[in-house]
């Protein structure tokens, strides 16, 4: 055996705070860094949940922690340590009298004389506020974030540092590390000028400082300035080919199947990387989407059904649960977390699929898009903000890739990868021929007004109608493959349907969301993912419109790519243990109790 030391490959670690969204710089350094042949690894600081830890479906390792505690207030400190000070005095005194010490003795004398002097000091504290408190409040807790992220960035051992805003710098200049430091949006009051002290403090540290939005080009001499030698000036184009096909896999998603999406992933999976596929869904009235398994609301909850589905859904390899329901039924409760054991047991890979309201954060939402149906008018913003709450704090428990179906869904999940989307182009191929008529016809079809931003868009195309630039129709809830033939005969479809037809089922980068100036109801669709491009490279994107910084304080980015998230999933298989169930026959005779 030989001797040598093995080569072990770096690492670079991106440091943000996701409160304030998802934060694109912090991932286009990541995607180069990856490009290059480095690994990567992302700490971020949130508002929800407690510490946890975990993996993308990119072997991409992630750190999630809440902030810390602020520290106490300099006037609070001093006011306490003028207390305790009085509380002794006043035990000194009492204890000389009792010991029959005469009201002239000198200890006590002094003993008064001081507590009487710093009652006056308290009185003056508590009136006037002391010089720069709330600067030495804000500075301290600046410190506070940075000891707090300083045993969690140490234990990764990084190589070189991507520090996202003040609190990450501040980290960064203490560990000694090769830093990169992108400015944070900027600050208004107090917190402004602390953020304005640490920079002038911890700037020159930085090995260099890169803007806020900046694109590849920029990044790329950046990265290879501390050390990152290989780090290309622009993101690669993907593989077109689908890959190596994956014959021996065997993939379970449901049971929601919305819009049919649950079959049309399973589809791409099945044609692209010749797996085997199984969609589960729960039938529900008005929505007759295709699916594999199809149970009745009544066979979900018998025990007879589920018991008699368990050998199938046991011999999945792997299982992709949509909102954290679960996929044996309800026999484990209505959480998949339940249902972890069985598939632990089996050897199966758990990965979740998050759609949308039952993760997306109202007040992530409101704070970050115009038009979010989240505004004080909605009574029923407080349980679901709840609801999002509990669920994020239950994705790290599940142990395996979180993806998420659009790209604002990485605000409230910033751990998660983008999976876009698929529509089926022939639904919505015209059948007239089109631009015939002397305007087009704009159809939208909301599921639910207040959530596809229907307020937002009915004025703007009345407007247009009434300019006689186009003419538009509204529809109500249109049954199942029906959206399609009737938006074709209007020409043009303006339904929520995301991006167009994904066909390998994913897009191997992350990138940046471009938006115009101002706050945006929904980030702009990038380009069909199976051409190449992702949003950040394409062309249409690049140099176009105001800077970032000018455009929205914060960055934003569609996460990581869905093929190549999927495709390093399902190929991680996890060894079965003996007697669990395989693949001959589609047979499962292992009992789960």
């Amino acid at each position: 055996m030989s001797d040598a030391p093995q080569l072990v490959t770096p690492l670079l670690v991106t440091v943000w705070d996701a409160r304030l969204g998802y934060d694109d710089d912090a991932a286009l350094a990541r995607s180069l860094a990856r490009a290059a042949g480095w690994r990567t690894a992302s700490v971020f600081v949130t508002g929800v949940g407690s510490r946890a830890t975990g993996t993308t479906s990119q072997g991409e390792q992630w750190v999630r922690l809440p902030p810390p505690a602020a520290p106490p207030h300099p006037q609070a400190t001093q006011l306490k340590a003028l207390a305790d000070r009085l509380f002794a005095l006043d035990e000194q005194r009492r204890a000389l009298e009792a010991s029959g010490a005469s009201r002239r003795s000198p200890r006590r004398v002094q003993a008064v004389a001081e507590g009487k002097a710093l009652r006056r000091v308290r009185e003056r504290v508590r009136e006037q506020p002391l010089p720069y408190a709330e600067l030495v409040a804000e500075l301290d807790l600046l410190t506070a974030y940075a000891e707090a992220l300083d045993v969690e960035v140490a234990r990764l051992d990084p190589a070189v540092v991507v520090a996202c805003g003040a609190e990450a710098l501040v980290l960064a200049a203490s560990l000694g590390l090769p830093t990169l430091y992108v400015p944070g949006p900027a600050r208004t009051g107090v917190r402004g000028e602390a953020v304005e002290v640490a920079e002038r403090r911890w700037r020159q540290r930085a090995a260099a400082v890169v803007p806020a939005g900046a694109q590849a080009a920029v990044w790329g001499p950046s990265l290879r300035s501390v050390g990152i030698s290989a780090a290309p000036d622009a993101l690669p184009a993907p593989d077109p080919e689908p890959g190596e096909p994956l014959p021996g896999v065997r993939l379970g998603i449901g049971p929601a199947n919305f819009a049919g999406q649950g079959w049309a992933w399973g589809s791409a999976v099945r044609d692209r990387l010749d797996a085997a596929v199984d969609v589960v869904a729960v039938q529900r009235p008005g929505f007759d989407f295709p699916a594999d398994v199809t149970p009745t609301a009544e066979e979900w909850d018998s025990l007879e059904w589920q018991v008699a589905h368990l050998p199938r859904a046991l011999s999945w390899t792997h299982a992709l649960s949509e909102s954290l329901r679960p996929l044996l039924g309800l026999l484990n409760g209505s959480v998949v977390s339940g249902d972890l054991a069985a598939f632990r047991r089996a050897g199966v890979s758990l990965a979740v699929l998050c759609h949308g309201s039952e993760v997306r954060s109202p007040r992530a939402a409101a704070a970050l898009y115009e038009h979010a149906p989240f505004g004080p008018q909605w009574p029923d913003n407080a349980a679901l903000q709840e609801t999002s709450d509990r669920n994020v704090r239950l994705l790290p428990g599940i142990g395996g890739p979180v993806f998420v179906a659009t790209p604002d869904l990485l605000d409230s999940v910033p751990f998660g990868v983008w999976l876009p989307i698929v529509v089926d182009e022939s639904d919505f191929a015209p059948a007239p021929p089109v631009l015939e008529r002397e305007v087009p016809v704009v159809v939208h079809a909301p599921t639910n007004p207040r959530y596809k931003g229907t307020d937002a868009i009915e004025p703007v195309l009345a407007a247009l109608e009434a300019e006689g630039l186009l003419e538009y129709r509204r529809y109500g809830s249109l049954p199942p493959r029906r959206g399609g033939r009737r938006a074709a005969r209007g020409r043009r479809a303006h339904r929520p349907r995301g991006h167009r037809q994904l066909r390998d089922a994913v897009d191997p980068g992350d990138g940046r969301r471009p938006r115009g100036p101002g706050p945006r109801p929904r980030p702009r669709a990038p380009p069909h993912p199976a051409r190449g491009a992702g949003p950040r490279d394409d062309a249409r994107h690049r140099g176009a419109g105001p800077s970032r910084s000018a455009r929205r304080p914060r960055r934003r980015a569609v996460g990581g790519g869905a093929r190549a998230g999927v495709r390093a999933y399902v190929a991680r298989r996890p060894p079965r243990r003996a007697g669990a169930p395989g693949l001959a026959g589609g047979r499962n005779r292992t009992k789960v109790t």
